[in-house]
């Protein structure tokens, strides 16, 4: 069971878990864009290795929130993906998208 579904279970019991969750869920919901941006790259997770200084388990870390990637390693990936994740962040801003849409 993962750190998600775990605390799924408890949202509706206790505010301090719905707020952990939907900061877990909008983690797992990054991961997922920046898979999705690199496959429609075309780009593979060797790719990745070959472009960055990260381990096969750190790409799949980040790919799938499946640990605590850091801000450098999601840095490092987003560059080898070809994307600035501060250009992802500032897109978000001017779009103005209050719904959590990247």
């Amino acid at each position: 069971m993962t750190v998600l579904e775990s605390l799924k279970s408890y949202i509706e019991y206790d505010e301090r878990i719905k707020k952990e969750y939907m900061i877990q869920k909008e983690l797992y919901d990054v991961s997922a864009k920046l898979k999705e941006i690199r496959k429609k790259k075309c780009l593979t997770q060797h790719d990745i290795l070959s472009e960055s200084s990260l381990t096969e388990n750190k790409v799949i870390e980040i790919e799938t929130y499946n640990g605590d990637a850091t801000m450098g390693s999601v840095v490092r990936y987003c560059d080898a993906i070809g994307i600035k994740l501060s250009d992802l962040l500032e897109k978000y801003c001017e779009e103005g998208d209050t719904n959590g849409n990247i």
